[in-house]
Order: structure tokens, then sequence, then C-alpha cells
């Protein structure tokens, strides 16, 4: 009988091994597309659950990458957006599905576009914690003191700021300023992959003038209201 009983329990062990092992070494290409908005779209997936990489992940008009991600321990997964040795961004997860932490330290900007036009280095962190889907509390900061944007030429765009919130997903919200020129705000949903960018920008300036030309502010408008 105990013979017995110890064949079932060693069996059932071997089981949970085998099925951990194939969930582990799930080809991402299968499972990622199922779990991610129907909009948003990715390109040059490879590897698996505990490790993998996606060239391109895009949404719209917005485009990022490449991302890679990597299970150290049940309970902490790192993930970096961008090339190792050009100042990528990284994210390190904690302690999910239960109580969770996660930090961000900031880096190149050009990643999180298709075609580099927004240009800037932020330094500075980014942390939240909650539990399971929810986002309970947010704090830090990361920045840019010089920023550019090419429109085909470079535009000052002055200082730059990233702050993050929580409600039900986590939220970046961010601040481009210039003196005399625009005030631009911009908050991004994590979880929905959506954004907006709104306010006032000075007709007269460089950037008014080109966003005149594109089409983007109309003769006089001063405000601009943008969704990505």
């Amino acid at each position: 009988m105990i013979s017995l009983l110890l064949r079932t329990l060693l069996g059932l062990v071997a089981l949970v091994v085998f099925l951990l092992a194939l969930a582990l070494y799930w080809p991402a290409a299968d499972w990622l597309p199922r779990v991610l908005p129907p909009h948003v779209h990715i390109d040059g997936v490879s590897g698996a659950l505990h490790e993998g990489r996606i060239e391109r992940v895009s949404s719209n008009s917005f485009s990022s990458g490449p991302w890679q991600w990597h299970w150290s321990t049940p309970t902490r997964i790192d993930v970096q957006l961008g090339e190792t040795e050009d100042r990528p961004w990284t994210l390190q997860v904690t302690g999910w599905p239960g109580s969770w932490n996660a930090v961000t330290h900031g880096g190149d900007a050009r990643w999180w576009q298709g075609v580099p036009l927004f240009i800037g280095a932020f330094d500075g962190t980014l942390q939240w914690s909650g539990s399971w889907r929810s986002c309970e509390t947010s704090q830090g900061r990361l920045q840019a003191d010089s920023t550019l944007l090419f429109v085909p030429y470079p535009l000052a765009m002055g200082t730059a700021t990233v702050t993050s919130s929580c409600s039900k997903t986590p939220m970046l919200n961010a601040n481009v300023r210039l003196e005399n020129a625009h005030e631009l705000n911009a908050q991004f949903d994590l979880a929905r992959w959506q954004g907006r960018v709104n306010g006032p920008v000075e007709p007269s300036s460089a950037l008014g003038r080109v966003m005149r030309t594109a089409g983007l502010l109309k003769e006089g408008q001063r405000q601009v209201d943008l969704r990505f």
C-alpha cells in the first residue's frame, strides 16, 4: 500500500514538473498575442515564457522596441526596453501575483519610438506597488534636462519630466516645457497602451509653425489635443 502511494505521489510530482516545464518553454509567439489588447501588434517574437524578446510593439501610431524579459525566480521578472549597450530602460517586478513592487529606471527616449523623432536621455526611477491587477501606490520621477524634436530639422523642446500615478492601472504622466514656447502634458495608460497629449503652444514658436504646417494646429489656435 505504501509503495503504491509513493509511486502515485512521485507520478504526480513528475506530472507537475512536466507541466511547469511546458509552460516555461511555451513559445512566446503562441501565447503573447492572446494576452495583449487587440489593437497592440508585435513583430519579431522569439523565446518563451521564462525568457524572450520582441523586436517591435506597436499600437496605432505608437511603436517601441526591442523588448526583452527574463524570469529569474517565480516571483521576479526583469524587463528591458532597448539595447543593453545604449541606455536601455529597465523594469523589475517582484512579488506578483500577490503583493507586488515594480521599479523602472530611465533611459534613452528613442527606444519608445519606431522613428526616433523625440530625442532625450532620462535619469531617475519610478516605483509602483499593488496587489494582483491593482496599482495602489506610485512615486518617483524621471527627468531629461534637454530634449529635441526632429521634424525633420531639430527643434529645442526644453525640459521633460515623467511621473506616474495609480488608479486601477499604472499611468505615466509627462510634461515637456520650453519657456515662452509650449508646455505639453501627456498621459499614457500602460494597460491599454493608449495616450493623449495636450497643452498650450505659442503659434509664433518654432513648434507652433511646424504644427500648423502639419495641420495639427489651426491658425490662431493655442491649444493642442492629440490622442495616440
